[in-house]
C-alpha cells in the first residue's frame, strides 16, 4: 500500500518514481498513475476517467482586438494537456454570457457583427446552445431583451439572466430587467426587476438563491 498523502511532493517526484523496486511490482502502471496524479496534479492516462465537465475547459467567442466579434470555439483537454478546435458558434459574439445546463453549453446575448460596419456594434437577444453529446449547435428562443455585459446563471434547472446594457436611451447605463428560460419552453419569462440597474456584474447561485454583486451603475 502506497500512501502518497504522507509524503512530500518533491520526495515523490525525485525518489518514488525512480525506485527500481517499484518497476518489478505487479500493477506498477497503477502505482505510477497515482504518483503522477499526486506529484503533478494530473494522471497521465490514455483514456479519461472523468466526465466532460471535469475534463474540458471551453473557450468561446470574444473579439480579436479590432472590434470584431469571433465565432471560434476551442477546448482544453486537461487529461492530455492540449487545445482542440470545436464547431464554431452560429453567431459571432463578444461581451456575452455562457452557462452549462444539463448536457449543453448555452451562449446568450452580447455584441454581434454589424453587416454594414463590419464590426461588433449590435446588441443581441439571440441564444444558442452546444450539445455536448452530439457536438452540434442549435438555436433556442431568443431573450426578451437584447443585452450585453450581463450576468447569467443556472438555478433549479433554468437559465437566469440579469442586468447588462443594450445602449438604448433608457438602459445604456445599466439595465434592471431579469428573465429566465427553462429548456423546452417556447419563450423566456420576465422576472421582477432588480433594485439597482447595473452591468458588468458578478452573479452566483447559493442555497437556491441568485446573488448579483457589484457591477457598473450610472445615475
Amino acid at each position: 500500500q502506497v500512501r502518497y498523502a504522507r509524503m512530500e511532493r518533491s520526495f515523490v517526484a525525485d525518489r518514488v518514481s525512480k525506485e527500481p523496486l517499484l518497476a518489478r511490482v505487479g500493477g506498477y502502471d497503477i502505482v505510477l498513475a497515482a504518483f503522477q496524479d499526486f506529484a503533478y496534479g494530473m494522471a497521465k492516462q490514455a483514456a479519461p476517467r472523468a466526465g466532460y465537465r471535469q475534463r474540458y475547459v471551453v473557450v468561446l467567442g470574444g473579439h480579436n482586438g479590432f472590434a470584431r466579434a469571433s465565432d471560434s470555439v476551442e477546448r482544453f483537454d486537461v487529461v492530455n494537456c492540449r487545445w482542440e478546435m470545436m464547431p464554431r458558434m452560429p453567431t459571432a459574439r463578444s461581451s456575452f454570457a455562457a452557462a452549462v445546463l444539463n448536457d449543453a453549453i448555452y451562449v446568450a446575448g452580447g455584441f454581434g457583427l454589424s453587416s454594414s460596419l463590419g464590426r461588433s456594434t449590435i446588441n443581441l437577444p439571440k441564444v444558442e446552445r452546444f450539445d455536448i453529446v452530439t457536438g452540434t449547435w442549435e438555436a433556442v428562443p431568443s431573450m426578451i431583451n437584447d443585452r450585453s455585459s450581463f450576468g447569467m446563471a443556472v438555478l433549479n434547472g433554468s437559465l437566469y439572466v440579469v442586468g447588462g446594457s443594450n445602449h438604448k436611451s433608457e438602459s445604456k447605463y445599466g439595465m434592471s430587467s431579469a428573465e429566465c428560460y427553462t429548456p423546452g419552453a417556447s419563450q423566456w419569462r420576465s422576472l421582477p426587476n432588480m433594485v439597482t440597474a447595473r452591468y458588468s456584474m458578478g452573479v452566483a447561485v447559493l442555497s437556491g438563491k441568485l446573488y448579483v454583486v457589484g457591477g457598473v451603475h450610472h445615475d
